[in-house]
């Protein structure tokens, strides 16, 4: 299950390895920092089981004055597309998972947030098996944006607060697990204190729960 995180900033503190802090040996791997979609090598992703790509809003945020509607935001799209395709080309094997764009502080261009993802989901995840993608709308307010109790700073309109980071964490663990225990009964998003889930501690780092020997084949190891 060896799996590299393609992450902007949100991603920051994730962690693999063993012990308090890592996302524990059931799943090993690394973390590689992409803000911008085109930083992304598909070089890198040669050598392992599991892509988790979290980049695309710094592509829209950054160019704020060149994204004026679909057709601009189809074209950042695009360039996450090739570099998918290119990561598939040259690992034919691999599972991508692409977590959607998270929601902003802003209703104006969460439109274009929501449009991004919508291409996420007929041009990937509909037409290419090897592309998975999970649920991040417990992040989001009624009107769409991004909750207050979820941001870094009460002014912050992108990044997530440690919390928040706990939260995502667990959704990528969640789907790659979801992946290889299909069939079976799908580990929970939540740190609910149920016996053999991983517990997320302050920076977006795991913590292993009670766990019985009988479990240990059911559930991530440490």
């Amino acid at each position: 299950r060896s799996t590299i995180v393609l992450g902007d900033s949100n991603t920051k503190r994730f962690r693999f390895g063993e012990g308090e802090g890592t996302f524990g040996r059931g799943l090993p791997g690394l973390r590689k920092e992409t803000f911008v979609i085109d930083s992304i090598n598909p070089a890198d992703c040669v050598s392992f089981n599991n892509v988790v790509i979290n980049c695309g809003i710094n592509d829209l945020t950054r160019n704020q004055a060149a994204i004026k509607g679909p057709q601009d935001v189809s074209k950042v799209f695009n360039r996450l597309k090739e570099k998918v395709n290119a990561i598939i080309g040259l690992n034919p094997k691999v599972n991508v998972f692409i977590v959607p764009l998270l929601p902003t502080g802003s209703v104006v261009f969460n439109k274009f947030v929501r449009h991004f993802n919508l291409l996420i989901h007929t041009n990937l995840i509909e037409r290419n098996y090897q592309c998975m993608t999970m649920d991040i709308t417990q992040f989001a307010q009624q009107d769409g944006i991004l909750r207050q109790d979820c941001r870094r700073y009460e002014w912050d309109n992108i990044h997530l607060n440690y919390k928040s980071v706990r939260s995502l964490a667990l959704l990528i663990r969640d789907a790659i697990y979801k992946k290889y225990n299909s069939g079976r009964k799908s580990m929970s998003s939540k740190v609910d204190g149920k016996r053999g889930y991983n517990e997320v501690v302050s920076g977006g780092s795991y913590r292993r729960k009670d766990v019985k020997p009988s479990d240990r084949r059911r559930v991530p190891t440490r």
